[in-house]
């Protein structure tokens, strides 16, 4: 795809190409989460809208995958990315219930509603640890730079990606997690 002044979103016919992710340093997780992006890419794009913010988010994602120390924060980022242009992401910023700020704060976010609260007003179903509810802070603040340095211990990855995965699949229509991240979980528990 192209985006065209005045047309929008346009289908490219013809094209050369530089690879943006070397498959043959990036590693299978790398290569697996560079497709994830691509089939979600996919799926929320919608026939005869202009998809300039998901070509955007897109672009990022490719950007940054190959430069994240971690390649999971650079999808996390992406799939937050996803949520916001949606108008679906929790603003995270103070507790819905009491209006407590909850900078440097744990709080619960409830997939089903996309409440958010702090620890005082009662866990969501969607309870993060402070590790968990800083890099989202910092994937919310700063997009996909807030992920370039960051190493996620597997119980982060885990909590975050659950999340996520939980707020696309209430909120996006016609959700399901890429046939990418099946095969690489399925290689990963092998």
């Amino acid at each position: 795809y192209y985006d065209k002044p005045g047309r929008g979103l346009q289908v490219i016919r013809e094209f050369s190409s530089r690879p943006v992710i070397d498959p043959f340093r990036a590693g299978l997780d790398v290569a697996s989460l560079f497709q994830a992006g691509l089939e979600l890419a996919d799926r929320c794009s919608v026939a005869g809208e202009s998809g300039e913010r998901l070509f955007d988010l897109l672009e990022g994602f490719m950007s940054a995958l190959p430069r994240c120390r971690d390649p999971w924060g650079a999808f996390f980022a992406f799939e937050t990315g996803l949520l916001t242009v949606s108008g679906l992401m929790p603003a995270v910023e103070q507790c819905d219930r009491c209006k407590k700020g909850l900078a440097g704060s744990v709080f619960s976010i409830t997939p089903s509603t996309g409440e958010v609260t702090c620890a005082a007003c009662g866990p969501g179903d969607g309870t993060l640890s402070r590790a968990a509810c800083e890099f989202l802070g910092a994937i919310l603040a700063d997009g996909f730079e807030g992920t370039l340095a960051t190493e996620l211990e597997p119980s982060v990855r885990r909590e975050v990606g659950v999340l996520l995965h939980r707020l696309l699949e209430h909120h996006l229509d016609g959700y399901r997690i890429p046939a990418a991240l099946v095969t690489l979980k399925g290689v990963n528990e092998a």
